[in-house]
């Protein structure tokens, strides 16, 4: 926080993201005009705090103009400010304009009923504030009535703070009822306002039917034992809520109870915090009944009641059942030394608990001691906190906990240097579609992110990452992190929390009294220095270090003081010291949670091409199509298009998960029209496996990405669905992720490495070849990676920022008539007609490429498009360009048979013809012909998005593009064997390179048929052929 002089320079410089202004630092009306001057022309900030500060509506006048024009702001609070209904009206002009803008805070301010009228009516329009609070702001029940108002029309606010208001029952029922039809509310705050039981049993209504809202938070409301039963009966009913803070709000015994009951049946709440709600030991029976047999619940906080040493023994009892349960508070309590004597015993055998905080609750000596012994033979405990207790010595308490400490870093250690397998839980979606369905808007949804109308279609692919666990997800970074070993190790150390035992060897080890030991702790912190220092994550910068010169360690069951001397102290001094509670419990937290890669495929033709690089055979399927085109009594185009992307799946990654999603659903009237929907993609699918909607009985999923209507049904079934797939469970070592975290951390300075450099990362990790293989594999299949593996020259490179892959190739392979480039600019870097001979005829020169890859790495990209036969060079007539036939358009064909020529027939109808396939033929034509043309005087080839007429000396072929099927015409006549044989093995050679040898077909020659195999090895006998085996092999 800064004075104001200081505050102003730096928003005038533009340096700072963030900026506070110092608490009662009083702006006048003047001030205020010179912060939002600076505001209108800042680039950069991205938060700006000014609390406390006097602003008012006038202040709030001259920001709200700013707010109009600046693009970058995305937090805005103005707490305490005595902004009042006239500031709010310039607050909902602003918000009305602004579209950067995600959090506001408003909070303790005089916005009142008529101002929130205002704000309403902003956020029935603006789709991008996701957080707003408005605690403290004297709204009553007319207020929330706007409000609820707004929110049945709001798709994007996803945080509501109404603390502390003047809230009644009316005023609740109205609130509740808009939620009933929002899915995007996540957390909602009602702490502090006057409704009772009443508007809690709407509440509970509301959670049975609302899917969307995880966070509640009512503390100091009236619910007492009435409103308990119906809390109970929405816990009961297993809403989606996550976390529920019931804090003073007179529960009793009987209340507690009554959560108690509800919690039984409940499978997704993990935190409940029940402070202050005077339960006693009779209240808390029901309670650890429930947690006995809870499976969701990850902190409980029983903080400020009067629980006794008999409520203790209950939950004791609980926790030797419970290992789920990471986090409990009995602070304030009256639990004495008779409670720890019952709290001490589940200790011993607890294996999940993390942190306990027993701090004033009257313990004394003897509980110290019963917790020292129950401590004993625990190794998993992190934090127990004893404050405010009798004054007794918590040494020994403080010893164990160290023990624990360098127990768990030895098990961090070893788990680090060693090849223990968990689940990973992570997986890909990939979306794909014809363009304009709807695939960016769907993804968008999942996101929990605006439907924005005028949206550009995707270039290539767009990639993006979700983190989901049951009943939410979460946007987080697309860039891969690369710190995943830590977090998995963490999970490896919890799943085997029962392998935490002493194990003692006698070695090396300095006492005063002379005698040598050398624990296995130390020796395995040693071996495991080397991991530390080439992990990701790990620097002596970046964290504390970890004092090994002096330590307390158990032997024989004493605690003994040792001076460590050993021979590298750099390797051990990097062990991190941060091995925490907070890291134990966020991962124990995290432990359902799955990690999602969003790939998001553009849908026109030209992009078709690319599908094999990009397509994999592991992950979940997205299929998505526009209803309005299947309902249509002119629907061909729409079916033809849903069996393209079926067989191209099925081709790609057969037998992966995939499910159909048909979107603008309120644009389809009533059930008739779904039905009819439904009948035509039973009949398309009828050949596939697809996962159907059983929810609905419909083979697929409907949604409206405007209304957000079926978002939250598809969330939950991709969840399952994946969360089902044996591919995610299956368990993956933690060499790999090791070896992840090394590859990614290349991304500084590559978006690449080759093959042999991952080979030799590998091999520091302990990982051979054959295991570099399968998990190169494994990170491709997951889509955080690209490796190819289908030549040795693909094979050869590893791209570890996908992202940059795509871009990199749709800056050539775009459909040029949606996504063009600046003529004018094109133009002046007098590039012109190359661009036209590019967009007209598909071929490109290498000043045009150079130009347009400027941002990327030329030779990388070049190398790799002609490996992957998306591009070929083209040398006629001292031209050096090249040609991408995936961009040239179709023209009508002609099938007669030339004269004195042959006829050769490829009918893919046994399979199908995959779109791209031919183009890649094309590829290889051209580039055989501009080899022989070293030797003969060729004709220039013509080629079309379906035709190509090309010149290979001695003969020359017209390839055509059909439905399912390729046809040649060779002249002169007494070629169509040798013809015959050199586009089989082209074809074949397209088949095992990029189709995964999936296709099938069969050849004619002038309609007699003849092998559809790679030509035996007397016909490459053959002078016309024996080249192109040589040409065929210098492509491998």
């Amino acid at each position: 926080m800064v004075d104001f002089e200081t505050f102003l320079v730096s928003l005038e410089e533009n340096h700072d993201m963030s900026l506070t202004l110092s608490y009662d630092v009083a702006i006048r009306e003047k001030q205020s005009e010179k912060v939002a001057e600076a505001l209108k022309y800042n680039r950069r900030l991205k938060e700006l705090h000014i609390n406390r500060s006097g602003i008012g509506d006038g202040g709030v006048l001259f920001l709200c103009e700013a707010l109009k024009v600046n693009q970058t702001l995305t937090e805005l609070s103005l707490r305490n400010n005595s902004i009042r209904c006239l500031g709010a009206s310039y607050l909902s002009e602003a918000l009305q304009a602004n579209k950067t803008l995600v959090s506001l805070d408003l909070g303790g301010n005089f916005v009142g009923d008529e101002g929130i009228h205002h704000i309403s009516s902003a956020l029935k329009e603006n789709v991008c504030l996701s957080s707003l609070s408005l605690r403290s702001n004297h709204i009553g029940n007319l207020g929330a009535g706007y409000l609820a108002r707004a929110l049945e029309l709001n798709s994007g606010l996803e945080v509501l703070d109404m603390r502390s208001n003047n809230i009644y029952n009316l005023g609740t029922m109205t609130l509740i009822e808009s939620l009933k039809s929002n899915s995007s509310l996540r957390e909602l705050k009602l702490d502090q306002n006057p409704f009772d039981c009443v508007g809690i049993s709407l509440l509970s209504d509301c959670l049975s039917v609302n899917k969307s809202l995880t966070k509640m938070s009512l503390v100091s409301c009236a619910i007492g034992e009435s409103g308990a039963i119906h809390i109970s009966d929405a816990l009961a009913a297993d809403s989606r809520l996550r976390s529920l803070n019931i804090a003073c709000t007179n529960l009793g015994d009987i209340g507690v109870g009554r959560i108690g009951e509800g919690l039984k049946l409940n499978s997704s709440l993990e935190k409940l915090i029940l402070d202050g709600n005077r339960v006693a030991d009779v209240g808390i029976v029901q309670l650890a009944s429930a947690l006995s047999c809870n499976g969701s619940l990850t902190e409980l906080s029983l903080s400020h009641n009067k629980i006794g040493h008999e409520g203790a023994k209950h939950i004791a009892l609980a926790l030797e059942k419970n290992g789920n349960l990471a986090k409990l508070s009995l602070n304030g309590n009256r639990i004495g030394d008779a409670g720890a004597c019952h709290i001490s015993k589940c200790i011993s055998s607890n294996k999940g608990l993390l942190e306990l905080n027993l701090s004033c609750n009257n313990i004394g000596k003897i509980g110290i001691n019963h917790l020292v012994k129950g401590l004993v033979p625990n190794y998993t405990l992190i934090e127990l906190q004893l404050d405010w207790n009798r004054q007794v010595s918590l040494e020994k308490v403080h010893d164990i906990l160290e023990r624990n400490d360098a127990r768990r870093r030895e098990k961090f250690a070893a788990t680090l240097s060693g090849d223990e397998a968990i689940p990973w839980n992570r997986s890909r979606i990939m979306f794909v579609g014809e363009g304009k369905v709807g695939k960016t808007a769907t993804v968008r949804s999942l996101h929990g992110e605006p439907f924005i109308s005028e949206w550009d279609s995707t270039i290539g692919a767009a990639l993006s990452r979700i983190e989901t666990c049951p009943f939410g997800w979460s946007t987080v970074p697309c860039r891969e992190p690369t710190e995943n070993t830590v977090k998995f190790a963490a999970q490896i150390v919890l799943k085997g929390n029962t392998d935490l035992q002493p194990h003692i060897a006698a070695e090396t080890l300095k006492f005063s009294n002379g005698r040598n030991y050398r624990p296995v702790v130390l020796k395995k912190l040693q071996e495991a220095s080397k991991i530390f220092t080439t992990t990701p994550g790990f620097s002596k910068s970046q964290h504390d270090t970890l004092d090994t010169r002096n330590r307390k360690v158990m032997l024989n069951g004493e605690m003994k003081e040792v001076c460590v001397e050993y021979e590298d102290e750099v390797g051990i001094s990097k062990i991190p010291a941060n091995i925490n509670s907070r890291l134990f419990f966020d991962t124990k937290k995290e432990a359902r949670k799955l990690s999602l890669s969003l790939w998001d495929f553009g849908g026109q033709e030209a992009f078709h091409a690319i599908h094999h690089i990009l397509l994999t055979e592991s992950g979940l399927y997205v299929l998505v199509f526009d209803m309005r085109e299947i309902i249509h009594a002119n629907n061909k185009e729409a079916r033809d298009n849903l069996a393209f992307w079926l067989r191209s799946i099925s081709i790609h990654a057969p037998g992966s998960n995939l499910i159909m999603v048909g979107t603008f659903c309120d644009s389809v009237e009533g059930a008739k029209d779904l039905e009819r929907v439904d009948s035509n993609v039973r009949d398309l699918v009828e050949l596939y496996s697809i996962i159907e909607n059983t929810n609905s009985g419909l083979s697929f999923f409907p949604i409206d990405n405007k209304s957000q209507k079926g978002i939250l049904d598809l969330r939950l079934n991709v969840e399952e669905i994946i969360r089902s797939d044996t591919a995610v469970k299956q368990p993956v070592s933690i060499k790999f992720i090791r070896f992840l975290d090394s590859l990614l951390s290349f991304r500084e300075d590559h978006k690449y490495i080759r093959y042999s450099d991952a080979v030799h990362v590998a091999t520091t990790i302990g990982l051979n070849t054959n295991e570099v293989d399968e998990a190169l594999l494994l990170f491709h299949q997951r889509g955080i990676i690209v490796h190819l593996n289908a030549t040795e020259a693909l094979k050869s490179i590893i791209t570890i920022e996908p992202q940059w892959l795509i871009d990199g190739i749709a800056v050539l392979i775009r459909d040029f008539n949606i996504h063009s480039y600046d003529v004018a600019e094109i133009k002046q870097s007098g590039l012109e007609d190359d661009m036209k001979n590019l967009v007209e005829k598909g071929l490109a020169s290498r000043d045009l490429m150079e130009y347009l890859w400027h941002n990327f790495e030329f030779d990388y990209f070049l190398d790799l498009m002609q490996k992957s036969l998306l591009l070929s060079e083209w040398n006629f007539k001292q031209e050096k360009l090249y040609l991408i036939p995936s961009l040239l358009s179709n023209e009508s064909m002609v099938k007669a048979k030339p004269n004195n020529g042959s006829i050769i027939s490829f009918d893919f109808s046994e399979s199908f013809l995959p779109s791209g396939f031919f183009q890649r033929l094309v590829c290889l034509c051209v580039e055989y012909s501009s080899m022989k043309s070293n030797s003969y005087e060729l004709k220039l080839p013509t080629v079309r998005g379906n035709l190509a007429s090309i010149d290979f000396g001695t003969y020359k072929v017209q390839v055509m593009q059909g439905e399912n099927a390729v046809t040649a015409a060779v002249t002169p006549n007494d070629c169509g064997a040798v013809a015959s044989t050199a586009l089989s093995a082209m074809i074949n050679k397209i088949n095992n390179e990029t189709m995964h040898g999936r296709l099938k077909w069969t050849v004619k020659l002038d309609g007699v048929p003849i092998s559809a195999e790679d030509p035996a090895s007397d016909e490459f006998q053959n002078d016309y052929c024996v080249d192109l085996g040589i040409f065929l092999q210098g492509l491998v």
